[in-house]
């Protein structure tokens, strides 16, 4: 789909400057998206949390490109 983080990424990319982020909002499988590919162009930082009421694990990652890519 399209919140898939190859996907997300190709697609934000061209918008982003050095140094720019994206912020990604995923479940709690969100490592399994984490690609090679995404590893060379970007610094990944998954920060976990849990939806308040319903108890549910989340992970926010943020994508920062990498000055030299």
């Amino acid at each position: 789909g399209f919140t898939d983080l190859s996907k997300l990424s190709k697609l934000a990319r061209p918008m982003l400057g050095s140094g720019g982020r994206i912020y990604a909002l995923k479940g709690e499988d969100a490592m399994e998206e984490i690609t090679p590919e995404l590893e060379k162009q970007f610094h990944i930082t998954c920060k976990p949390y849990c939806l308040p009421v319903v108890d549910a694990q989340r992970v926010m990652v943020v994508l920062e490109l990498l000055l030299n890519s």
